[in-house]
């Protein structure tokens, strides 16, 4: 938080020189069930009393206050920058990247020692589009009417050659289209 506060006071100086009226809004949230609570923070962005930028920061820790995972969301509420996910040790078991709720960039998934499971990568679709829809229904109070939301985005795939470490050593990879292998790493 302090970082994000430092980062607003420098655009809020270098908004004096350029003669444009900048200032930062923060509002705070917090979702509890009897895993976990997340806190989640939102910073809007203004210039002139027009909104320019919106980001959230979601942190969500166990009972324990032990972080379980972490992510930055864009202005829809879609997770846009690194996820992070850790261990009860506090070693991070996975990270990906996202760019407006698509995976993209690199995927890795790590043992609780901290060695590679999994890795890859995501890309988003461009030729063959594939598109995930959610519906919302909803209930307008004023006409007792159900009303449907459906809102489309495309997703990713994983692409490229994607390697599999077991427990004891054994590599697999995947290329995607392509036959698995096997080799062990313990000869």
């Amino acid at each position: 938080m302090r970082r994000v506060s430092l980062s607003l006071v420098g655009i809020l100086a270098f908004s004096v020189i350029l003669n444009a009226q900048l200032s930062a809004r923060v509002q705070s949230d917090t979702i509890r069930n009897d895993s976990f609570i997340c806190l989640i923070e939102r910073i809007q962005l203004f210039e002139n009393d027009i909104q320019l930028t919106e980001r959230g920061i979601v942190k969500c820790h166990d009972r324990n206050d032990r972080l379980i995972w972490s992510y930055s969301t864009d202005l829809a509420g879609d997770t846009d920058g690194t996820f992070l996910s850790y261990y009860m040790n506090g070693m991070i078991r996975e990270y990906r990247m996202y760019n407006k709720g698509m995976r993209c960039g690199d995927y890795y998934e790590l043992y609780d020692n901290g060695n590679i499971k999994c890795m890859g990568q995501y890309t988003p679709c461009k030729d063959d589009i594939v598109m995930r829809c959610d519906s919302l229904v909803q209930m307008n109070p004023a006409t007792l009417a159900r009303e449907v939301t459906i809102r489309c985005r495309p997703i990713s795939k994983p692409v490229g050659t994607w390697l599999f470490v077991s427990i004891i050593g054994e590599i697999y990879t995947r290329d995607f289209g392509a036959v698995s292998t096997k080799k062990n790493l313990n000869r």
